[in-house]
């Protein structure tokens, strides 16, 4: 191996090295960039099935705020809605803001 081959060795490992890691980059930023989650979402659980008798048929709400910093997902969420009966009374109850209304 003379020396000669040795630099152009390196040097066009160096430069395959630099168009590979564009294409990548190109590929990750304009061909599969990161889903669009930003904005607010609205979700519902419905209980099913469960041990406890009075959470069966159980529906609650939630809005869900979502934003990106960076590569990363923040975001808040809050309980707006439930339709659980109070043990107690059998009165239905409401969550908003996620405090619940009854007599606990």
């Amino acid at each position: 191996m003379s020396f000669a081959s040795f630099w152009s060795d390196f040097l066009a490992t160096i430069f395959g090295g630099i168009v590979l890691t564009l294409i990548f980059f190109f590929l990750k930023e304009k061909c599969f960039p990161p889903p669009k989650l930003t904005g607010r979402w609205f979700l519902e659980q419905k209980t099913q099935v469960t041990a406890y008798v009075p959470y069966e048929g159980m529906v609650l709400r939630y809005v869900v705020m979502l934003w990106l910093e960076g590569n990363r997902v923040e975001g808040t969420a809050e309980k707006i809605y439930d339709n659980v009966y109070d043990v107690r009374s059998g009165a239905p109850g409401t969550a908003l803001d996620g405090s619940r209304y009854g007599d606990w």
